[in-house]
């Protein structure tokens, strides 16, 4: 699996930066027809996960979203249910030998 294009983490770290995404406030509970998104960005020593709720309570929000689905739009997320038997046991092994 290959990393975010650099452009594509810049520009998504940029935003998270500029509307406060590491220190801003929990929204309100989701409606009964709301989506829900859980977006975790670290970034060095910054960590955080957000709950965002759509529709979004701000433009900027939605902006985030936007360009987190934009860098990971290549990217594939592994699970024992995309993986056949195989892969996955290839997968574990390998993250048991990786140091650390």
């Amino acid at each position: 699996m290959s990393e975010i294009a650099p452009a594509d983490w810049s520009a998504l770290l940029g935003h998270a930066d500029e509307i406060g995404f590491f220190g801003r406030p929990e929204p309100g509970p989701a409606g009964p027809s709301d989506r829900i998104f859980h977006l975790a960005i670290t970034a060095g020593e910054r960590s955080r996960e957000l709950i965002i709720n759509d529709p979004f309570e701000t433009s900027e929000l939605a902006h985030l979203i936007r360009l987190t689905r934009r860098a990971l739009n290549d990217r594939k997320v592994l699970t024992p249910e995309t993986l056949g038997y195989e892969e996955f046991a290839a997968l574990l092994a390998a993250q048991a030998a990786a140091p650390g």
